[in-house]
């Protein structure tokens, strides 16, 4: 009988020692996650922010541009707001606006050069 208790009692102190390992891994994981989600939830803040400022500042310069699209003759329009499709917008926008200067880049070229004789 005293030995079965013995036993018994060893069975039970591996199992508390098996617990008490299980949970300090458990509780080392925990801590490791929370500091993961203290740093996702700074780069949230911190991304939010930035397009935040990316609105405010194109905000400020879309008219400017817009004015300099219709000086420039430019069919297209700059997005009222930055969101998933003004990226492709804009940059259609870019690529016209470099076409358009190559194209009249040449002649000037040509006028400079003119003039340059004429001189």
């Amino acid at each position: 009988m005293v030995t079965n208790i013995r036993r018994r009692r060893e069975e039970l102190n591996a199992m508390l020692d098996a617990t008490s390992q299980r949970l300090g891994a458990a509780t080392r994981s925990l801590a490791a996650a929370e500091v993961r989600r203290t740093e996702a939830n700074r780069r949230i803040t911190t991304a939010r922010s930035q397009v935040s400022a990316a609105e405010s500042a194109y905000g400020v310069q879309r008219p400017i541009l817009s004015e300099l699209c219709e000086k420039a003759g430019l069919a297209a329009i700059a997005p009222l707001v930055l969101n998933d499709q003004s990226a492709t917008e804009l940059a259609t926008l870019g690529a016209k606006a470099k076409a358009d200067r190559v194209t009249i880049a040449s002649p000037l070229a040509e006028a400079r050069r003119l003039r340059t004789e004429i001189d």
